[in-house]
Parts: C-alpha cells; sequence; structure tokens
C-alpha cells in the first residue's frame, strides 16, 4: 500500500453576480418657484407699502389672446385720493399747543373744501335757542317730573290708552268701560307662601288631573283665581257659542230655507262679499230666491258687525294701549268668521 497522501477535492470560488447594466437617465428640467406677482395699493393716506390696506394683485403671467399692461413701480402704485394738508416738522407734534393751533384752521379749511360743510354762525345759533320755545314749547312736563318718570313705559301706556280709546269711539262706536278697568287694575292676589302649600302624594298626582291637584294643594282663594273663574268663563263662552249656533239654524237654515253648502248658500257669500252684482244674482237664481240670498247677505252681516265690536270693546279694556289686540274690519268678512 503506498503511503502517498491522498490529494483533497478542489473548492472552486461561487460565481459574482451579474449587475444590471445602467441606462443613461435623462436629465429632468429644475422647477422654480413663480415669483410673488406686485400688488398696487390703492386707498387714502396711511397706505403703503408695510401698511394694511386693499390691495389690487397684478400678475405677471401672460394670458394668451390678453395684452398685458406694465406694472407700474412701487413709488409710484400709491395715490392719495383727498386732498394733502402740509404740515411742518413743527406741526406734526399735536401736543404743541402752538402746532394744534396753526394746524386747526388748516384741517377746517379742507373739510370745508372736500365736504362742502359750513358751520353754522353765532348769530344761527343764536336765532335757533330764540326759535326752540317756539317749536317745543317751554317743555313744563319736564320741569314738574324727573326724565326717568317722563319716559317710563307707564306713561306711554297712558298716553296709547288715551289715543287708542279715541281710535275706538270713530272706528267701532266703542266706549271705555270704566268699571271693567278699575276691575282689571286691582293688584292680584299674592303668591302662596311655601308652607301654606299641602304636599301630594305621588301617587295620587299621578292619577288626577291638574285642576284637582290645585284644588288640594293650594290655598282656596288661589284655587278660586285659577280654576273657579276660569271654568265659569269657559261656560259662558260654551253657552255663547250654543244659542249663536242654534240661532243659525233657525234663522238661516229654517227662516230663510237656505241649506249649508248649496250653491244658494254659496250665493249668499259671493254676493255678501261683492263677488255678484244684484243683476246676475236674480238672473241666475230669480227673484224669489234673490230675497233670500239678500236676507241671508244682511243677517250674516250684522252678525259679523256684533261679535266684531264685542270682542274689540272687551280687548280694549282687557288690553289698553294695545292696538295690537283689536281686530279691523275685512272685506271677505265671510272668510273672516271662520
Amino acid at each position: 500500500v503506498s503511503e502517498a497522501p491522498i490529494p483533497k477535492p478542489e473548492v472552486k470560488a461561487p460565481p459574482e453576480p451579474i449587475k444590471p447594466v445602467e441606462k443613461p437617465v435623462a436629465e429632468r428640467p429644475v422647477l422654480k418657484a413663480p415669483e410673488q406677482p406686485q400688488a398696487a395699493f390703492l386707498g387714502g393716506p396711511n397706505r403703503g407699502e408695510g401698511k394694511t390696506g386693499k390691495a389690487r394683485v397684478v400678475s405677471e403671467t401672460t394670458i394668451p389672446g390678453r395684452t398685458q399692461k406694465p406694472v407700474p413701480p412701487k413709488e409710484k402704485a400709491i395715490k392719495v385720493e383727498t386732498d394733502a394738508i402740509e404740515v411742518t416738522e413743527a406741526q406734526s407734534n399735536f401736543a404743541d399747543p402752538t402746532a394744534r393751533a396753526e394746524l386747526y384752521p388748516l384741517v377746517t379749511e379742507s373739510t370745508i373744501k372736500n365736504n362742502r360743510f359750513q358751520p353754522a354762525s353765532e348769530g344761527q345759533l343764536a336765532n335757533f335757542s330764540q326759535q326752540t320755545p317756539e317749536l317745543f314749547g317751554k317743555l313744563t312736563d319736564l320741569e314738574k317730573q324727573t326724565v326717568r318718570k317722563q319716559y317710563s313705559i307707564e306713561r306711554r301706556k297712558q298716553r296709547n290708552a288715551e289715543r287708542l280709546d279715541e281710535f275706538n269711539r270713530k272706528e267701532f262706536n266703542i266706549e271705555p268701560d270704566p268699571a271693567l278697568r278699575k276691575r282689571l287694575a286691582e293688584k292680584p292676589p299674592e303668591a302662596p307662601k311655601p308652607e301654606a302649600v299641602k304636599d301630594i302624594n305621588r301617587i295620587e298626582k299621578g292619577l288626577k288631573d291638574p285642576d284637582r291637584n290645585f284644588e288640594k294643594a293650594l290655598p282656596p282663594e288661589i284655587a278660586d283665581q285659577l280654576i273657579t273663574k276660569r271654568d265659569a268663563a269657559k261656560a259662558t263662552y260654551t253657552e255663547f257659542l250654543i244659542e249663536q249656533v242654534e240661532r243659525h239654524s233657525t234663522e238661516i237654515e229654517k227662516g230663510i230655507s237656505i241649506k249649508p253648502g248649496s250653491r244658494m248658500d254659496r250665493a249668499v257669500q259671493q254676493f255678501g262679499e261683492g263677488d255678484l252684482t244684484l243683476e246676475q244674482v236674480t238672473k241666475k237664481f230669480g227673484p224669489e230666491n234673490t230675497k233670500k240670498i239678500v236676507d241671508g247677505a244682511a243677517w250674516y252681516r250684522a252678525r259679523y258687525e256684533e261679535w266684531l265690536r264685542a270682542y274689540n270693546s272687551t280687548a280694549a279694556n282687557l288690553y289698553p294701549g294695545d292696538a295690537s289686540k283689536l281686530i279691523r274690519r275685512r272685506k271677505d268678512y265671510f272668510r273672516h268668521f271662520r
């Protein structure tokens, strides 16, 4: 056996990686930020570079099809539209009394020139002072009472009430009711003290209506004002409605024989509001039915005047001085009924 050494196998190095072929890249254009557009400042004095004011921005870009005007330099862009007053360096110190005395005539002259304003002379002021008593009187009411009392709400309400009463006399022939106004002017009862109010059980409060809870919790005099008198007014109003409905049924439906919703009933409204003349009604319904239509329109007009006068008479006493509570007459009084 040969003792020669065994040769080692040859180890090959790994192959180098293939590098990609770099293609030449075209140079990209460098984009520059656009310059700020110039601004032409418009306005009066104390406006310009470094001041806040309205500016008209003029772009430097060119628009196809348009001719761009050249932008004036900043030194010539400011235009003062008012007449300037020349002020010396000594006069600019306004704290100096001498400078103020020299500057005031210049300011007055410029104000008169620009605004066409002439100050009143001493003779005109004296003449106006003499005419004041003739125009406005001696104002004796201000001498007797303070300004606060003269222009108080109560004083204005009193004057408005007097004017409103005069209007009601001319427009609706309504005279004020002194007895009712005296009763309305009475001081209302004072609110009950906390110890006078009784507590109510939660279950009992939920099972009963508010009126019954008020009767049990509040003192009798307060409950009478809130519940008893209000219920009496509701009963009077309901009786009035029942009376008027029965009166309409007796005098119109049965007396004149005009059925509600009929052609004659529609003609009553049209004739009463002036949409149909007497000749048109006679031609359409005949002489006999024309008399019924005329009588029906007269009945509705009488009720309208009666109810309107009754309401305005009550409203004028309840709200003295408040004309918004009154209702004026309307031409379409049939629709006003509803």
